[in-house]
């Protein structure tokens, strides 16, 4: 069994910024798309994703990443699903 060191990515920049400001912006995507269509048959879904997203800024501190790659890869799939969240909000805004 490979005994992984922690990388000490709270301290490094390029890598806790990104992680800290898209997660903001996520949680302000789902907090807008909730306010906005209060309506709407998803707004549970947006509420636990922004609660979810809050929870995970929260434990942040505790984040064990062992590799720049596999902060990429958590930096990815961050940006992936603002991406997607972004595009939505904009079509169902129009």
């Amino acid at each position: 069994m490979e005994n992984k060191s922690e990388l000490n990515w709270f301290n490094d920049y390029a890598i806790n910024e990104n992680i800290k400001e898209n997660v903001s912006m996520l949680i302000g995507a789902y907090s807008r798309l909730s306010y906005a269509n209060p309506d709407h048959i998803d707004v549970l879904k947006w509420e636990n994703q922004s609660t979810k997203w809050n929870n995970f800024r929260i434990n942040m501190p505790s984040l064990l990443i062992y590799s720049k790659g596999e902060a990429e890869n958590l930096i990815n799939e961050i940006a992936s699903e603002l991406k997607a969240v972004h595009e939505f909000e904009d079509n169902i805004n129009k």
